[in-house]
């Protein structure tokens, strides 16, 4: 079976290839190394091919995608504030991008696409958890590409009978996520400033809540997506169900780390919504879906990764 990843030297792609690669899966990456990174798929670069590109190339796509039987699309823009700051070039490319990629496996009679989507769909929804029945709200360009390319699923399946599975990530974090990009989470940014006895800075008052996912269970999430025949064209939420305010977070991480370095906080971000948190009930019934790692453990993992990784 062969396999594209695109966004695959990425955080999440990555580990994604690492999972496949183990497989026994025939995998491909196209990233353009625009926050990917050599380094993440330095164990397995020997046992996959790498196409230097852009989703944004339509011949590239052509030739990506022939002879392949599933896509994992986690190429994007994925900074919210990045989005605002510039929204076209968000459009540019997780909308249009994304259509041309669509477009490349219905040509290409791909078997499946896998999508990375967002839980910024859902916006200023003020209702808790979050199901994917609800109406999506995004307020900033990042959800609305996301949205976007949710609608063009839709309409390639309808059209072409491309099967995309859209899974709509909450916050996920782990090992290789850069604590220096505009992108990375806020966890990646903690540990690394509290390992360097930096004080951590919060963007409003600290009580906001979010939803954080290992980075492996979003794989086994993935590949459950992939290997689910009877999936056509769905949604699905991937997080762990559990809400985590921010303060909780440092508190914890301070905690797993020996230290006890208080925040620093600045004014409140615009386009960050205040809470988040998902139901995975639709996962659990559909994938057969179940987190196995608890912030704690997740935690653990990834400071432990950081420790060894960490440049100052």
């Amino acid at each position: 079976m062969k396999v594209l990843i695109s966004g695959g030297a990425g955080f999440i792609g990555s580990h994604l290839a690492d999972a496949l690669v183990e497989k026994n899966y025939s995998v491909s990456i196209l990233d353009n190394f625009s926050s990917g990174k050599e380094e993440n798929i330095k164990a397995i670069k020997n046992k996959i091919e790498l196409i230097h590109g852009d989703i944004l190339d339509k011949e590239l796509l052509l030739k990506a995608t022939k002879n392949v039987d599933y896509v994992f699309h986690l190429a994007a823009q994925t900074s919210v504030v990045e989005s605002i700051k510039d929204p076209l070039k968000t459009f540019e490319i997780n909308t249009k991008g994304t259509r041309f990629l669509f477009y490349a496996c219905a040509k290409n009679k791909v078997k499946k696409v896998i999508f990375a989507s967002s839980a910024a769909v859902y916006g200023d929804n003020l209702k808790l958890p979050k199901k994917e029945s609800f109406k999506p709200s995004p307020i900033s360009a990042y959800g609305l590409s996301k949205y976007m390319a949710e609608k063009l699923s839709n309409l390639f399946y309808k059209k072409t009978k491309l099967k995309i599975i859209s899974l709509r990530y909450f916050n996920v974090y782990g090992p290789r996520q850069d604590e220096k990009s505009n992108y990375a989470g806020v966890i990646s940014k903690f540990i690394s400033s509290i390992l360097k006895n930096q004080q951590p800075i919060v963007f409003g008052d600290g009580t906001q809540t979010r939803d954080f996912v290992y980075v492996k269970d979003v794989v086994k999430a993935n590949l459950l997506a992939m290997e689910k025949e009877n999936l056509n064209n769905d949604i699905i939420n991937i997080a762990s169900s559990k809400p985590t305010s921010i303060l909780d977070l440092i508190k914890t991480i301070n905690k797993l780390t020996n230290k006890t370095i208080e925040p620093i906080f600045k004014e409140a971000r615009e386009g960050e919504i205040k809470h988040s948190y998902a139901s995975i009930e639709k996962a659990k019934k559909v994938l057969g879906f179940k987190p196995e790692y608890d912030l704690q453990k997740g935690l653990k993992e990834t400071i432990e990764w950081y420790k060894k990784n960490i440049k100052n």
